[in-house]
């Protein structure tokens, strides 16, 4: 789930041709119909039929709608879901309306409302805190990066989690670093590599695996309950990830936006409570199709230590804890960010009728 979600490192070294097609993922132009590999059922046809766009920096960053493709979730409500692949351009996706939804950080939601296009937020997929993991060669501390005066850290954009926490950790873990935004995790690791940076932050349900096999260290790791609660901020439970799209088009939408809901969130639930089998399913998709299972595995381990602790509420978001968000987004660095500002208000910015509608109130 997207954070802003990355690339992954893949297996091998980049071909001439991967690497074009990286760019042009990154470039925010290669649409990658269809969510996530073969569905087992087909889509079903008829009057009922619906369709919805999601964009996302990377369809790994949405391993719960691959398993949703893949057990014919989607097909079950009427309903086809086509992820886009948009890497960095994700929020412009959506307030130009290419899609409908986008599944990354709430920021984006709040710098269109501020330039006055009208963002709705509908469910949170995670924290924020858990979109980010200080990752560094071996044989790197803590204590070695703080005692290096001209120390980087490799992030990506401003305005993404990956980025807030890059100056969130800065203060918890006293990382007195300059902050490098690069295009994508490929970056992020070829700098480390070449000295350039010393370490670089990322989402581990996307390089965990991989950078395992390259004997990296995960210096700060979101999926430790210690490390999230000692790195991750005054506001580390804040729900600062998840679905939001233009106000006008999710209501145009909102019959297939629930019929998506209530799909994925049955996917969810498997996730949380058969994690062998959702590794089972993964490994039937495209996405992961010839890979290792310690890939899929290290994606589902890492989304069962968010979900399940997603906002007390399984994705509905609250007035309060909205408020925490907003908190939390203003340590991100960005320019002019004011908590109070009207435009971020909840009342205008959050509608939780998506949710209840699809799936009744959550459990106090």
């Amino acid at each position: 789930m997207n954070r802003l979600a990355l690339p992954r490192v893949g297996r091998k070294l980049p071909t001439t041709t991967s690497r074009a097609l990286l760019a042009a993922a990154v470039a925010g132009v290669v649409v990658l119909a269809s969510a996530c590999g073969s569905s087992s059922t087909p889509a079903a046809s008829g009057p009922g039929n619906q369709t919805l766009s999601i964009a996302l920096a990377d369809k790994l960053g949405d391993i719960v709608s691959a398993i949703a493709q893949q057990k014919g979730y989607f097909a079950q409500q009427h309903v086809t879901v086509n992820l886009v692949a948009a890497a960095n351009n994700t929020p412009t996706f959506v307030t130009s309306g290419q899609s409908d939804l986008a599944e990354i950080t709430f920021v984006p939601a709040l710098s269109a409302a501020e330039k006055g296009q009208s963002t709705t937020v509908i469910y949170a997929t995670n924290g924020g805190a858990n979109g980010s993991a200080l990752f560094a060669k071996p044989g790197t501390t803590l204590d070695s990066i703080k005692n290096n005066s001209g120390c980087k850290i490799a992030t990506v954009a401003q305005g993404t989690a990956t980025y807030g926490f890059a100056q969130i950790y800065k203060q918890t873990a006293g990382l007195n670093c300059q902050t490098v935004t690069l295009s994508n995790a490929a970056a992020q690791e070829a700098a480390l590599a070449s000295g350039q940076v010393q370490g670089f932050i990322t989402t581990p349900q996307y390089l965990g695996a991989s950078l395992a096999k390259s004997n990296l260290q995960i210096l700060i790791d979101s999926r430790k309950p210690g490390d999230l609660a000692k790195y991750g901020g005054q506001y580390v439970n804040a729900p600062g990830v998840g679905f939001w799209g233009l106000t006008s088009h999710l209501a145009s939408k909102k019959t297939a936006i629930e019929s998506f809901l209530k799909a994925w969130n049955k996917a969810r639930l498997d996730v949380l409570n058969d994690p062998n089998g959702a590794v089972d399913t993964l490994m039937k998709t495209d996405l992961f199709k010839g890979d290792d299972r310690s890939v899929p595995q290290a994606s589902v381990t890492a989304l069962r230590a968010w979900l399940g602790t997603l906002t007390g509420n399984n994705g509905f978001v609250t007035s309060d804890q909205w408020t925490q968000f907003l908190h939390q987004a203003a340590s991100y660095g960005l320019a002019n960010f004011n908590v109070n500002d009207p435009a971020f208000a909840y009342q205008k910015r959050v509608d939780m009728s998506y949710y209840t509608d699809a799936l009744g109130q959550p459990a106090s």
